[in-house]
């Protein structure tokens, strides 16, 4: 017989994304929004994220750690990650 349908994968699982880090696509603050990427096994996902706290910034290209979701559900927030340097 022909097969006029393939079957359908499993869905797959929800990406956890409160916890993880991702990479600022724009300068992010408090008082406006910015993008971020988060990495997952396929294809990244694109974040609407503010800072945490007014004063707070990370720049395009920095990490930072996605800790909540607004309360209305449209943006995540994150913290700048801290960088250490290597010592020689």
């Amino acid at each position: 017989p022909a097969v006029l349908f393939r079957k359908r994968k499993a869905a797959e699982a929800p990406v956890q994304i409160i916890g993880r880090a991702c990479t600022a696509l724009t300068a992010i603050d408090h008082e406006r929004l910015g993008q971020a990427e988060l990495a997952t096994d396929g294809a990244p996902l694109l974040l609407t994220v503010k800072t945490t706290q007014p004063g707070e910034r990370v720049a395009r290209g920095d990490r930072a750690l996605v800790v909540a979701r607004s309360d209305d559900g449209q943006v995540y927030l994150v913290a700048p990650v801290a960088v250490q340097q290597a010592t020689v």
